[in-house]
């Protein structure tokens, strides 16, 4: 027997629904991040900006999505420029980076204080922790345009650039 026209036209809605529904349930588990909305309980430290597909080194789509990173491979920037270091005092983890990228045009040598040994973080002067091969001293070591440090120990620990050692800045490692 033939079917109604009403009883067709049902079953074509009710197959395009059921090939909706598996469209949305294939791409909702087919990306293995999650995008979220900050809330008062997330932690801010844990969520990174996204890259932009079509170029790749372009952050600025501003995507938020919850990190797998590693403690030891979150990276905090410091900026250098002529008014000095933006943020002038950051707090990071034990564990983590922070990257001092020079915008100044001048030059940029950030070693921990006391000027000129930068001995605070490790406990040896310049002259014996330079070249610091082992990354234990927080010391550029020489002039240049970027300068990435983890730090392993808890405290406060002041820095400056000895290239022009008023200028100066804190880190203070929780």
């Amino acid at each position: 027997k033939c079917m109604s026209l009403d009883k067709i036209i049902v079953t074509i809605i009710g197959i395009i629904g059921i090939i909706i529904v598996a469209f949305i349930i294939f791409y909702a588990f087919k990306s293995p991040e999650k995008i979220l909305a900050p809330s008062e309980n997330t932690d801010i430290s844990q969520i990174q900006t996204t890259q932009n597909p079509i170029n790749p080194t372009d952050s600025s789509s501003g995507t938020l999505q919850s990190s797998s990173t590693p403690m030891s491979a979150i990276e905090n920037v410091v900026t250098y420029s002529e008014n000095g270091f933006t943020p002038k005092d950051i707090t990071v983890k034990v564990g983590e980076t922070v990257k001092f990228i020079n915008k100044s045009g001048q030059a940029m040598w950030v070693g921990s204080d006391e000027h000129p040994t930068h001995m605070q973080y490790s406990g040896t002067i310049l002259k014996e922790h330079c070249p610091d091969t082992a990354g234990i001293s927080f010391d550029q070591c020489k002039k240049g345009d970027e300068y990435s440090f983890t730090f392993k120990k808890a405290g406060k620990w002041n820095y400056h650039n000895h290239s022009k050692a008023n200028i100066t800045g804190v880190v203070i490692v929780q």
